[in-house]
């Protein structure tokens, strides 16, 4: 199955524990034994990293806890800072460059 954030299935939101904040995957793809995490990045600047930082982890996260992957579809023009994000806090993320 395949939920898509802003149509009728879209994915629930979720959250740490104990936060405010909380965030919908783009994509949620649900297969038998595993559920993969995708989420479209457009503007990935130093003014919002930290807050795509929390995101990305959170996800990852959920994508491991599910057996799944979590990928983040970004434009290949902005892709290196991202790589770089995922390479300083050592996350399990898999970049979908366009």
């Amino acid at each position: 199955a395949m939920k898509i954030a802003g149509t009728n299935n879209s994915p629930r939101p979720i959250r740490y524990y104990n936060s405010k904040n909380y965030y919908t995957p783009d994509i949620l793809m649900i297969f038998n034994d595993k559920r993969d995490f995708y989420t479209i990045e457009k503007a990935v600047t130093a003014d919002v990293i930290s807050e795509l930082t929390f995101k990305w982890i959170l996800f990852s996260s959920e994508a491991r806890k599910n057996n799944g992957q979590f990928y983040i579809i970004i434009d290949k023009d902005k892709s290196d800072y991202c790589k770089q994000v995922i390479a300083n806090q050592q996350l399990d993320i898999e970049l979908i460059e366009l």
